[in-house]
């Protein structure tokens, strides 16, 4: 309840519901302050496992703090200019969530940086390369992409360090 307060004290709905009703992704103050407001949270989050400070509640920092930061980071790159940024804050943030859940064998933590890692360099891809290219290429990078899901989620226990 107090990280909803706390979202609340800075203008952020974090109720699915009132996020799509109250909530504008147009608006780039409201995205720097969901930025801003997760990677405070995942910070927070890190404070608390490295300083043994209600370690219990870090799992529940990382994953709200990380869905408002990278949802932030996609809205920012799909909106407003300086694309560059908010695309190195989603490496940033993808590295580090894959790199935590290999440390904590955690599913949803390699899940999230894999799958928001995907979509903002999905779009970066699309974004850079030229419209003249055949459509057959587009097709062919998302079956080898959709190959490449198949491979992970065959071998995520491996990724995450459950089964050697």
């Amino acid at each position: 309840m107090a990280i909803t307060a706390l979202a609340s004290g800075v203008g952020i709905s974090i109720a699915p519901v009132k996020l799509w009703e109250a909530n504008d992704f147009n608006s780039q103050n409201l995205v720097i302050t969901t930025l801003l407001l997760g990677i405070f949270l995942i910070f927070v989050g890190w404070i608390s496992e490295q300083k043994d400070w209600k370690k219990h509640f870090s799992f529940t920092y990382f994953l709200l703090g990380g869905n408002l930061a990278f949802v932030a980071s996609l809205a920012g790159l799909f909106e407003f200019d300086w694309k560059i940024i908010y695309f190195v804050v989603i490496a940033v943030l993808s590295f580090l969530f894959i790199t935590y859940a290999r440390q904590t064998h955690s599913y949803i933590f390699m899940l999230m940086g894999v799958i928001y890692g995907y979509i903002a360099f999905t779009y970066g891809a699309f974004k850079v390369l030229p419209n003249s290219l055949d459509p057959s290429l587009y097709m062919l990078y998302f079956m080898a992409s959709g190959g490449g899901v198949i491979v992970f989620l065959i071998k995520i226990k491996e990724l995450i360090g459950l089964k050697k």
